[in-house]
């Protein structure tokens, strides 16, 4: 689930998160985290 979780959330392409390394994956991650929670809290569509 994780891996495509920054696809899910329009920060990176399927294309981009097959070839990534594991440190962009993480940060990808993160940054797909953050957005979907302060989405969430708002109440908003990503």
């Amino acid at each position: 689930m994780f891996r495509w979780l920054p696809v899910i959330s329009g920060i990176a392409t399927k294309d981009e998160v097959e070839i990534a390394t594991a440190e962009e994956l993480a940060v990808w991650n993160e940054v797909a985290y953050q957005k979907i929670n302060l989405t969430k809290s708002r109440g908003g569509v990503i």
